[in-house]
This record gives structure tokens, C-alpha cells and sequence, in this order.
């Protein structure tokens, strides 16, 4: 296990950089950079080996309620946060329980979640305009996987709040619409394709974007 830094000159002006090595606990090998390092309960580990030591950790997605948050499922009735990996597609779904986190994982290919990761295999790339090849040429099977939806008088109601009580100068200063107060009042439902891993958040106004084919347009 380890890791160092340390700092090399080259170029004909000597230039400063920092290379960091790392160490492997898994196959033994040194390797340079912490693009291809995992730490994994005080082991570090190269993307091979924590492929096999801990798939969970393979994946290219954030912690739990740092980036996405929880809410309520209204389906389940379970709080739940929903996580995708950029590199392979799946999508996460961890639920927050009495004792921990728990966790639904969808892999691309099945519709079936099931309660342990397998390790992360990188999508095909991506085409000339940065979209996910696989997400283009893919005729989709979108399943719901988790939904904040809420349908009924209480939503509308909610809604026309937000509306007559809308201040220009916030929306403004925060970037919030129409569109945002929709979330807002009607929740939104997760959408994702087990055939491609291509995944939609969308609110019940938008549900009917969701292609056949490709991707939503930017401008939909």
C-alpha cells in the first residue's frame, strides 16, 4: 500500500512537476497518476484490481447525498438517491435505512436491479458532438428505477403557489423558471434505459420527450 509525491524538472527551462506513484495492493505493480488510483478502506488499488476488490468503487459516481439528494420515493416510500456512472452507464440507487445506506444497482443490459455492483466496464465513447455512441444508435427500453411523482390537487395547488408568489429577481439571481416550479410541485420520475444506460430526470409535463431513438434535444 502507499502512495508518494514528489516533484521532477525537464524541458529546457527546468519545469516543475509533480508526478504522484502509487503503489498497488492488489497486483503489486507501481503506477503514476491518480486518474488509475482507488483507496479502498485504507488500500489503494489500480482500476484493474479495484474492479475485482471492491466493483463498487470501480464506478464513476459521487457519494451518496453529495451532488444528488435524497427524497422521497413515492412509489416505495423509501429515501433514496439516485447516482449514474458516467463511464459504463449504470445507474445507483441508494436507499438510507435505520442502519446505513443500502443500495439497487442497474447494469446495462438487464431490467432486473440487482444488490451487488458488478465492476465498471466504460461505454464505446463518445461521437463527434459528445454524445454517448451507444445512447445514439440505441432504440430504447426505458424502466423507472426511482420517482419523487406526485399527481392530484395538491400538486396543481402547488404549483399556482409558486406562480403567484414567483419573484423576478430571484429567478434571475438563482436561474429558476417555469420549468423549475414543475419539479418543484409535480416531482420528477428517473428514467433509464437497460439497453443503453441512457438516464432522464424528468417531471410529468416532460415525460413525453422521452425518444424512441437518440437523445432529448437541447432545445426541447
Amino acid at each position: 500500500m502507499g502512495q508518494r509525491t514528489f516533484v521532477v524538472k525537464s524541458g529546457f527551462f527546468s519545469r516543475q512537476k509533480t508526478i504522484t506513484e502509487c503503489f498497488c495492493d492488489g497486483c503489486g505493480k507501481t503506477f503514476y497518476g491518480l486518474e488509475s488510483w482507488k483507496s479502498v478502506d485504507g488500500n489503494d488499488f489500480c482500476h484493474k484490481c479495484v474492479f475485482i476488490a471492491a466493483p463498487d468503487r470501480s464506478h464513476d459516481w459521487p457519494e451518496p447525498g453529495q451532488f444528488q439528494k435524497f427524497f422521497t420515493d413515492t412509489a416505495t416510500a423509501e429515501e433514496v438517491c439516485v447516482l449514474s456512472c458516467t463511464a459504463c452507464c449504470s445507474v445507483k440507487v441508494a436507499i438510507q435505512t435505520a442502519t446505513g445506506i443500502e443500495s439497487r444497482y442497474f447494469h446495462v443490459g438487464a431490467r432486473i436491479p440487482v444488490p451487488t455492483p458488478a465492476g465498471c466496464t466504460p461505454h464505446a465513447g463518445y461521437d463527434e458532438n459528445g454524445n454517448v455512441r451507444a445512447h445514439q444508435a440505441c432504440v430504447h427500453d426505458f424502466i423507472s428505477v426511482a420517482t419523487s411523482k406526485v399527481v392530484g390537487d395538491s400538486a396543481h395547488e402547488k404549483f399556482r403557489h409558486f406562480l403567484a408568489h414567483r419573484n423576478t429577481d430571484i429567478e434571475v439571481m438563482y436561474g429558476v423558471d417555469t420549468l423549475e416550479y414543475q419539479y418543484w410541485a409535480y416531482g420528477s420520475t428517473h428514467y433509464w434505459c437497460a439497453r443503453c444506460g441512457l438516464h432522464y430526470n424528468l417531471n410529468p409535463q416532460r415525460e413525453h420527450l422521452l425518444p424512441i431513438m437518440g437523445q432529448i434535444r437541447r432545445s426541447d
